[in-house]
């Protein structure tokens, strides 16, 4: 399918100031900025440390003893530096499990970015839309002043009647409304791009209307999901979940302690060594079955994730298809300047002023149909393309 050919007055575009790759750019990084995601950078770097603090060894242990010798001989007293350590290969499986959880926190934050970013990228296309209905309001309004004027002009020389005149004015009061309304729509529209980016209203100064992007094969943005940090995050997750059987296993060994030790004794001092062997807990089988459960739980979630993300995607393209195809339908009609077409038709005497009041009436309402299914289209092929904004 070919991408239609877009006009201003048929179909809400983005500026030329503002092309897509700019806005994608533009959302990306204003969703690199949110509070929220810099706070969880922040939790991953320190979740990281936390990781490292608890994988490591426990610090070293010193003892001191001294021993009063009750009948009057000499004292006895004793020192020891010992250094506990658990079995030698958990340390390795914790620190694997460790460092696919940090990747997964990484992806699920690279994941958690391009779901602001659409948010934005959504909030933009609202924005856009409304300022171009405001703008094609607008002309509207300026044509109806100018038909208002001629109408009085024609009415004081006696060249029309009264109910053309009235009838004039009344489409002006009209499209005056519904220019208002379309205003308090832009003003909700600003609003809302605000509460999802603060602050960041002004760089999207450049965006009026919609773009209607090239929709690509399925398979495209299927392929994309698949490599998207969403799965990837689940899917490493289930992998440190499996590994934390491993950890479970080697956590059963007994664990170790190594002194040295120096005693006083009899007027003689002892150099030696001590070692100690901790025997794990009573239940190692119960820790290892519920790493397994955890570890099957994991795999589920990641079937499970994969599962609802391409059925809405696939959901999301079946619609998107149809929308194209009737954008595709309507263009080569609202290709043309119409409102142009009715003025030169009136100009010349060849329509009468109720046939061009009731056929801009229907450009207008079919234009604003159109629009909102342009950028509805537009708000679907966000969603599908996701995983692309960068």
């Amino acid at each position: 399918m070919k991408r239609p050919v877009l006009t201003l007055i048929g179909a809400l575009m983005i500026s030329a100031a503002a092309p897509a790759q700019k806005l994608d750019s533009i959302c990306y990084t204003v969703a690199l900025e949110a509070p929220s995601l810099k706070a969880q950078e922040t939790r991953i770097a320190a979740q990281r440390l936390q990781n490292e603090a608890d994988n490591s060894l426990a610090g070293p242990e010193a003892d001191f003893d001294y021993k009063f010798n009750a009948s009057g001989g000499e004292n006895r007293w004793g020192v020891s530096v010992g250094q506990g350590f658990d079995w030698p290969g958990v340390y390795y499986s914790r620190r694997k499990s460790n460092k696919l959880r940090e990747s997964a926190l990484e992806n699920l934050h690279r994941q958690n970015v391009a779901d602001k970013a659409l948010e934005i990228k959504l909030a933009a296309i609202r924005l856009g839309q409304a300022r171009q209905n405001v703008r094609v309001l607008g002309e509207a309004k300026s044509n109806f002043e100018e038909l208002v004027a001629k109408m009085k002009y024609a009415f004081d020389r006696s060249e029309t009647t009264i109910l053309n005149l009235r009838k004039s004015e009344l489409q002006l009061m009209s499209v005056n409304s519904t220019l208002a309304e379309a205003e308090n729509e832009l003003s909700q529209a600003e609003a809302a791009l605000e509460a999802v980016a603060p602050g960041a209203l002004s760089r999207f100064d450049g965006v009026e209307g919609v773009e209607i992007a090239q929709l690509k094969p399925e398979q495209v943005y299927l392929e994309a999901l698949n490599a998207s940090s969403g799965m990837m995050s689940v899917s490493t997750e289930a992998e440190a979940a499996r590994n934390d059987i491993s950890v479970a296993k080697r956590a059963a060994m007994p664990s170790f302690k190594l002194s040295y030790v120096h005693d006083y004794e009899e007027f003689t001092h002892f150099n030696g060594f001590g070692i100690s062997i901790a025997l794990p807990s009573w239940q190692p089988a119960r820790n290892v079955a519920l790493a397994r459960a955890n570890a099957i739980a994991a795999d589920l979630d990641a079937v499970d994730y994969g599962i609802v993300q391409r059925a809405r995607l696939h959901a999301d393209y079946t619609e998107a298809e149809r929308l194209y195809a009737r954008i595709a339908d309507q263009q080569e009609l609202l290709a043309s300047d119409y409102p142009a077409l009715l003025k030169k038709a009136f100009d010349a005497s060849i329509i009468t002023v109720f046939d061009y009041l009731r056929e801009y009436n229907d450009y207008l309402d079919t234009l604003s149909r159109h629009n909102a299914l342009v950028a509805g289209y537009a708000g679907v092929e966000a969603r599908l393309a996701k995983n692309f904004l960068k």
